[in-house]
């Protein structure tokens, strides 16, 4: 996968169908978007290491199956946009 950042918004890139990113932590501010691209039917597995995530911004991923794992767990919160 390809990885940068313009402004607030970070875009992964899958060039295989089956990817998986390990962070130490996982979150998307408020005024933010992860924006993750690729072919129809990818599998974009994402999966943080550290404490709570927090899902305040958007998450972007059109025709991509898109799976989070973090044992610390995932907070959805009102402003989030999947």
């Amino acid at each position: 996968t390809d990885h940068t950042q313009l402004g607030n918004d970070y875009n992964i890139k899958m060039n295989t169908p089956d990817a998986k990113d390990l962070y130490n932590s996982f979150n998307i501010g408020r005024d933010s978007a992860v924006n993750i691209s690729g072919g129809r039917n990818y599998i974009a597995k994402i999966k943080a290491s550290g404490g709570l995530s927090h899902i305040y911004g958007q998450l972007n991923a059109a025709g991509i199956n898109v799976f989070l794992q973090n044992s610390s767990g995932i907070t959805f919160h009102g402003s989030s946009k999947l």
